[in-house]
């Protein structure tokens, strides 16, 4: 979570957070998005500690954002590269 204010309902619960995207990703077959704008969904997504660089081949990753069109054509070729749907 990128609030940590929205993890505190889990506090007392089974659920397991993790430090980073890359690493939420690197213990999920699926990671799922919920952002509010196209840069908050690259943001999450790229980068050393983002969802792709954790996400082992045959992953999926489903947005269930707003944003425009070629966000998301840009998002599925970067993440096809890498085995990842």
């Amino acid at each position: 979570a990128r609030r940590l204010a929205s993890l505190e309902p889990y506090a007392d619960t089974p659920a397991k957070s993790a430090s980073t995207p890359a690493e939420l990703a690197a213990a999920s077959d699926l990671v799922c998005l919920c952002v509010v704008s196209d840069d908050d969904v690259r943001e999450v997504l790229y980068g050393d500690t983002g969802v792709l660089a954790g996400m082992a081949d045959g992953g999926i990753i489903a947005i269930h954002s707003t944003v425009h069109p070629d966000t998301c054509a840009e998002i599925a070729e970067k993440a096809a590269a890498q085995g990842v749907s």
